[in-house]
């Protein structure tokens, strides 16, 4: 299970859900640089992040700016790297093959899709009060 993105209201009550069952936003906070963001980079995989509607902005365009910086090539050479160091940590052969069958994989435009998805639900909470999107890692 991904990151999934959740808008909800200031008791918790689910307003509407953006899943991530194929981890595709875990592997955007993995996988390209996030330090220039000042929310992006607060994701975590394996726990739950906030934002309220004054961060939702903020959240918003760095979700459109990262959009613009996926492509196969940038995706293939991070499963390289993630290939490399588990051969040097001497992982299981499945590890392994599992690792190179995603570097195989076209995933760029999927991705970008998923982040547009995540941005139109950012969009339609932004000017919501006591509303928060809620990241709710694995």
């Amino acid at each position: 299970m991904g990151i999934e993105v959740v808008w909800q209201d200031e008791r918790g009550k689910e307003i509407e859900r953006v899943g991530d069952p194929l981890n595709r936003l875990t592997l955007v906070v993995l996988a390209f640089p996030l330090d220039h963001c000042k929310c992006l980079c607060f994701l975590d995989p394996y726990g739950d992040t906030y934002f309220n509607r004054l961060q939702i902005p903020v959240f918003l365009k760095e979700i459109e700016e990262v959009e613009l910086s996926i492509t196969d090539t940038a995706i293939k050479n991070y499963y390289e790297e993630r290939a490399i160091l588990a051969k040097e940590a001497k992982w299981q052969e499945a590890a392994i093959a599992q690792i190179e069958a995603s570097k195989a994989a076209s995933q760029a435009e999927s991705i970008k899709d998923h982040l547009r998805a995540i941005a139109g639900l950012a969009k339609r909470s932004i000017n919501e009060v006591h509303t928060y999107l809620r990241c709710i890692g694995d």
